[in-house]
């Protein structure tokens, strides 16, 4: 078997087995490993051996392959409890309300993510969406954008640019703010069909917030920087 790659199943989803996970989840559509290997192009030799446990798939990859056959990553550890960095290698768009600090959005940005934040006080449905500005490249200008600081070894700066509408979906919703204003948020993530509600470390909880992620089948995550998970995804 290959060394573990940094985005590899095994390296991020610990004790899952994922041949056996992607055998049941082909089985349940009723599909052979030759027609499985049509629908997703996926050649049917590697189907056969990551379904053998000899060869150890990205965790991408995999979620594309038990989508194809009607199914879906459970992003757990073997313990049921959420598996932060699995869930922060799945996702595609991340909302912020409110960071402990610019190495969030930054650390976001540059692990690849397309990162909004949002200003949801007194109804001003108003936040920024960013990006990641290397070094020697004149960053945007205009009204409302801002420039961070540098990251201080000369590799870019984080840039701020004014949303220009309210979005509409993300795959997660990390936020640091009190834990009254949580339940109202956790909403929020639903309403934006995340998969995951995401309290900042430092942050105390809500025990009402919680429950409403998880009984709208949100994965809950505390407790956990957002920033050093998606360093280690770079």
């Amino acid at each position: 078997m290959k060394p573990h790659q940094p985005d590899s199943v095994i390296a991020i989803i610990y004790g899952v087995n994922v041949g056996q996970a992607l055998r049941e989840a082909r089985t349940r559509a009723a599909l052979s490993q030759r027609e499985f290997a049509r629908v997703t192009g996926v050649a049917q030799p590697t189907i056969a051996r990551i379904e053998g446990g000899r060869e150890d798939p990205r965790v991408k990859t995999l979620d594309r392959l038990l989508r194809a056959c009607g199914s879906t990553l459970t992003a757990l550890t073997a313990s049921g409890a959420p598996d932060a960095r699995a869930i922060l290698a799945l996702a595609k768009v991340v909302g912020l309300v409110d960071w402990k600090g610019v190495e969030v959005p930054a650390s976001l940005v540059r692990a690849g993510l397309d990162v909004f934040s949002l200003n949801v006080a007194r109804h001003q449905h108003s936040g920024m969406r960013y990006s990641w500005c290397p070094p020697g490249q004149a960053p945007p200008g205009g009204e409302g954008v801002t420039l961070f600081a540098g990251d201080g070894q000369g590799q870019g700066q984080l840039v701020g640019v004014p949303l220009a509408t309210w979005p509409t979906r993300a795959d997660l919703l990390c936020v640091y703010r009190p834990a009254e204003e949580q339940p109202k948020l956790a909403r929020l993530a639903i309403d934006l069909g995340a998969t995951a509600f995401w309290v900042e470390d430092g942050a105390t909880l809500s025990a009402e917030a919680r429950a409403i992620a998880e009984g709208a089948g949100l994965a809950f995550i505390a407790g956990v920087s957002v920033a050093e998970v998606a360093a280690r995804l770079r």
